[in-house]
Formats: structure tokens, C-alpha cells, sequence
């Protein structure tokens, strides 16, 4: 994504409901289907890229040495 993408990502991720309502209706007047699925791509592509993200939080989290923690919780296990 380039700064083009993001200013126009930061303008749907904080505009106002009433200001993205007028502009959501300017775009439906205009015909500029084109539009409304570039904002959709952009906010596709922020969502992919909070996802992975995501999963290299979880990925680094899994590497921890939780070896401590198992053998204390192992006491707890049913038999």
C-alpha cells in the first residue's frame, strides 16, 4: 500500500459517520462504482495486513519456554 492508499484508508477509517454517509452518497450520484471498491480493497488490505500482524504476535508467543507453567499445571490434571 502507498501513501496515496493510506491518506485515503486514514480518511474512511476516520471520517465521521455523517461525513462518510454524504461521501458514500456523492459516489452512488456519480456512478463511481470504481471508487466504492477501491475503499473496500483498501480496507481488505488493512484487515490482511492486521491479521499477519496477528499471527506474528501469536507466532513470537509461541516460542516462549512455558515448561514452568505446564509442570505446575500438570498437578491439576485429571487422571
Amino acid at each position: 500500500m502507498n501513501d496515496h492508499d493510506r491518506k485515503n484508508l486514514e480518511f474512511l477509517i476516520t471520517a465521521s459517520p455523517k461525513v462518510l454517509q454524504d461521501w458514500f452518497d456523492t459516489m452512488i450520484a456519480q456512478g463511481e462504482d470504481d471508487d466504492l471498491c477501491y475503499a473496500m480493497e483498501l480496507v481488505r488490505a488493512a484487515r490482511n495486513e492486521l491479521e499477519m500482524e496477528l499471527l506474528e504476535i501469536f507466532d513470537e508467543e509461541s516460542e516462549e519456554d512455558v515448561s514452568d507453567a505446564a509442570a505446575y499445571l500438570k498437578k491439576f490434571q485429571l487422571r
